[in-house]
């Protein structure tokens, strides 16, 4: 299916008067369905939620009832319409009734509301404004069609709405895969369609320059984020890619658009602490790296727990600043603690990496009633013989790593996956 910005605009002009004023939420798989409703939304509905369809109904509803909304579409109204006293469910923009937006009390500040992961538990509710999503979208007045952006991301998700409003906002084209179709296939499609501008979590890029079609992609643009960046992948897509700009972006949905690193290394340069160049504020406090934000509110919404410091976000990311660069090492909260000693796996991972034939790796701890725990690996290699891969890597992780860092074991599999926001999974 095809939609042109007509039928976008068109929306807003005959329905855009419905939401004046109300909480509407989305749980649609379909970006075709999703689109119409989100340009008929912002400036007239007091909020718009977002849920990735991979929430399962009972957790939307618990979320819903802290945003008292008013509509929900749902690519199954049935499996909420019982459950949402007052709410009104439909499947798409169509089935609302009509109400030109000439009378909506256009110039609303609609509150843009996605979750977090849930990957430790229930998701949470992070507030945001379209202004601060878009704080350094290029918006153009003319069509740019030449650009040709291809989604892989969930546009529920931050960084799938980024990918959108980035493409809708300046003019360019957005070409959708298919979100169930093998990577193979969506990456045919990216290919066929002109895809020339690209946004992954590096676990997904690994996964995309070991696929053939996405060698194939004709691409100007590639950007990275949700994870490290390490050299490895950033040097990997530099030379497949030699004709496009690389950078690196760090964002999120608690500290929201953040900065990006167009230079071909790990981590940022330290200068930007001081001065960064999107215009944000940085430092860093106690290993742990912070951004200020204020267009993000203090605390998750229907909880007291807290989000920013005056608008100061922890981001709960741990590095280092060496040779006058600031580098990632990995979540806090994933730290492995071996016999008192911290180990981030991510660390180790980029290590890993680095070795010849690893396509892709995972690093965990497991309990050990001596140490507390072990550092453990999983890896995709290309050998031809895994057991001596296996050895020789060990060698090679001995020469560059502390003994506690090294993996007591390597087990090689067939493939590593990852979550609904295209992060390793853990």
């Amino acid at each position: 299916r095809k939609l042109r910005f007509a039928d976008l605009t068109g929306s807003y002009k005959a329905k855009g008067g419905f939401f004046a004023g109300k909480s509407v939420a989305l749980c649609v798989s379909d970006i075709n369905t999703a689109l119409p409703i989100l340009c008929a939304l912002d400036g007239v509905a007091k909020d718009v939620a977002l849920f990735s369809v991979g929430h399962k109904p009972d957790v939307v509803c618990s979320l819903l009832d802290h945003l008292s909304s008013d509509v929900l579409f749902a690519d199954n109204p049935e499996d909420f319409t019982a459950k949402l006293g007052g709410v009104s469910v439909y499947r798409s923009v169509e089935d609302c009734p009509d109400a030109p937006a000439s009378d909506a009390a256009s110039g609303l500040q609609t509150r843009w509301i996605l979750t977090t992961s849930g990957t430790t538990g229930v998701p949470k509710l992070v507030s945001h404004t379209l202004d601060g999503l878009t704080r350094t979208t290029r918006i153009r007045k003319s069509v740019q069609a030449e650009v040709v952006w291809g989604l892989l991301y969930d546009y529920a998700r931050f960084a799938g709405l980024q990918v959108v409003l980035q493409s809708v906002l300046s003019g360019s084209r957005l070409v959708c895969p298919a979100d169930e179709a093998p990577l193979k296939k969506r990456l045919r499609f990216l290919k066929d369609s002109g895809c020339s501008h690209l946004s992954a979590t590096p676990t997904m890029w690994r996964k995309i320059v070991m696929t053939p079609p996405g060698t194939e992609l004709q691409l100007r643009q590639i950007t990275l984020g949700g994870e490290i960046a390490d050299d490895t992948i950033l040097q990997a897509l530099a030379r497949d890619y030699p004709e496009a700009r690389i950078s690196h972006i760090f964002a999120s949905t608690e500290a929201g658009v953040g900065f990006s690193v167009t230079d071909g290394k790990a981590g940022f340069p330290v200068e930007f602490l001081e001065n960064c160049p999107s215009g944000i504020e940085i430092n860093v406090r106690d290993g742990q790296l912070w951004v200020k934000n204020t267009h993000v509110a203090d605390a998750y919404i229907g909880s007291n727990e807290v989000v920013a410091e005056n608008s100061w976000v922890d981001t709960g990311d741990s590095v280092e600043i060496k040779d006058g660069r600031v580098r990632f090492l990995g979540r806090a909260s994933g730290v492995i603690n071996v016999g008192g000693n911290k180990v981030h796996p991510e660390t180790v991972e980029a290590e890993i990496l680095k070795f010849s034939g690893v396509r892709l790796a995972r690093v965990y701890a497991k309990s050990n009633p001596f140490t507390g725990a072990l550092v453990m690996a999983d890896v995709v290699g290309d050998w031809s013989d895994p057991d001596k891969g296996k050895q020789d890597l060990k060698i090679f992780l001995r020469a560059s790593l502390e003994n506690y860092m090294v993996p007591a074991r390597i087990k090689v599999v067939d493939g590593l996956g990852e979550n609904i926001a295209g992060k390793l999974t853990r």
